[in-house]
């Protein structure tokens, strides 16, 4: 949920979150190839600038989804993995600010 709210308090630095798996990345020849052109006219961006719905209307009612997706390792293989990375991270750490201090 703190993605999505990151999307609707930054909404031109931070792309909304998609859950995993949901959408396909595309460039835009693949885009161009599945939806056609990718350009508009004057007067379509006129059109939807200019719709009534669109003006003075607040930053409510977005698409939020109330499932989360967590970043842990899925096994206990992979969770031992980075605890110990991050504890030999940690002792070079220790050992480096011993070795600079003595």
């Amino acid at each position: 949920l703190f993605a999505q709210w990151m999307h609707f308090a930054y909404p031109r630095e931070c792309p909304y979150p998609h859950i995993a798996g949901a959408t396909k990345q595309m460039n835009m020849f693949e885009w161009t190839h599945h939806r056609g052109n990718m350009s508009a006219t004057r007067e379509e961006m006129a059109g939807v600038a200019g719709h009534p719905a669109r003006k003075g209307a607040p930053l409510l009612g977005g698409r939020w989804i109330h499932e989360e997706e967590l970043l842990a390792p899925d096994s206990p293989v992979e969770l031992l993995a980075f605890q110990s990375v991050a504890a030999a991270a940690a002792l070079a750490g220790v050992m480096l600010g011993l070795i600079r201090r003595g």
